[in-house]
């Protein structure tokens, strides 16, 4: 077994090979790729109607939207007052 010295001198003269030269293409397309889909995912996603569901402790279902066109939104609701306040988000 040779030991850290000797391993040291043998890989001297050696071309290396870092991780920064053998990845730096596929990391800058992906870095690119990941800015790309957040600025997309702003973009759309800033106009769109925003719903989500909570769960309380008893296990109840509660509703929330967010219009980002009109600025309104409804918090807590059930299902049934989340739908109708879509229905007229959509017929205004």
């Amino acid at each position: 077994m040779k030991s850290s010295a000797n391993w040291l001198k043998s890989q001297r003269g050696k071309p290396r090979q870092t991780k920064i030269d053998k990845y730096s293409k596929p990391v800058f397309w992906f870095r690119l790729h990941s800015i790309w889909q957040l600025l997309r995912k702003y973009l759309i996603s800033s106009s769109e109607l925003q719903v989500w569901s909570t769960c309380d402790r008893q296990g109840n279902i509660w509703w929330s939207a967010y219009d980002p066109t009109t600025k309104h939104s409804i918090y807590h609701v059930s299902e049934e007052q989340i739908l109708a306040w879509i229905e007229r988000r959509d017929r205004d």
